[in-house]
């Protein structure tokens, strides 16, 4: 069969050679050598080489509140047959599928049902780092297109027994991001998530950072929309976006009480009175 095929390249001075019409379906390379009288040696090695195996893209990683993270990617090449899915640092990857991830042409997902023994949590209750390659049907894989989960959870500030949103004013209420990891958390957004009376009215916040084990309070400005039911459902976000195509979402939500602007001035104006009448009555 080698005798039959016509050679991409001849004469080659040095050992090293350029292939600069590379062949969609033949990715195999064997080198000859030949003497001065024209000789040709035995074949080398074959040498396998798939330069559409390119690494996935699109990558984005999502935990919902009470679920396991899923993972979803793209892929603009042809010819391959599927994906593995590693945890932990590139060094020493543990593959977590145990099957090939069969690809689908457009989007591929992946539950890791290995995060956090299986359970549902809320919040991410651990820093986890996946690594997601392509193998075509050589099983050669790809370059690995690594998104790690951070360890982060949000939870509105205590209000102390007062309605946290007020109806009629403008709202700023402060959360509590905590970070369980080992790495500082960078560049995230606190997306906050309020019902109007069956309209979604999103906030969110400035990029802030979580330091390493450590915490910190995200202000958030939330209108005080006339139709808040009393017990209103915070649907919270936090959302970082690593490189270019790739996103971490995690999902939250908290019930908080909302009032109303009217009994609040109330309130200020019941305290005022009461803390004049104690200044009376020490002069």
């Amino acid at each position: 069969m080698l005798a039959a095929g016509k050679p991409i390249q001849t004469g080659i001075p040095e050992p090293i050679a350029l292939d600069s019409r590379p062949s969609e379906a033949a990715h195999s390379y064997v080198i000859t050598a030949v003497d001065a009288a024209g000789n040709t040696s035995a074949p080398s090695e074959t040498v396998y080489l798939n330069f559409g195996l390119l690494p996935v893209n699109n990558l984005h990683l999502t935990l919902n509140e009470g679920g396991l993270p899923q993972l979803q990617w793209q892929y603009g090449s042809s010819g391959i047959t599927g994906y593995h899915l590693y945890r932990g640092v590139p060094e020493n990857p543990i593959r977590i599928n145990t099957g090939l991830i069969v690809h689908n042409g457009t989007t591929t997902r992946f539950v890791d049902k290995t995060y956090n023994a299986g359970e549902g949590s809320d919040g991410a209750t651990q820093a986890r780092t996946y690594t997601v390659v392509a193998v075509d049907s050589h099983k050669v894989e790809s370059i690995g297109h690594s998104i790690t989960l951070p360890a982060l959870s949000v939870s509105a500030d205590a209000t102390e027994h007062r309605e946290a949103l007020k109806r009629g004013v403008i709202n700023r209420v402060y959360f509590t991001v905590i970070n369980r990891g080992e790495r500082t958390a960078s560049g995230v957004r606190l997306y906050v998530s309020v019902n109007d009376k069956g309209t979604a009215r999103e906030h969110h916040s400035s990029p802030f950072r979580v330091e390493a084990g450590g915490s910190t309070r995200v202000p958030v400005v939330i209108g005080g929309y006339r139709k808040l039911d009393s017990y209103t459902t915070l649907q919270l976000r936090l959302e970082q976006q690593p490189q270019p195509g790739e996103t971490v979402t995690l999902r939250q939500s908290e019930e908080v009480q909302a009032g109303d602007l009217a009994v609040m001035i109330e309130e200020i104006s019941i305290s005022r009175m009461l803390k004049m009448h104690f200044l009376r009555l020490i002069r």
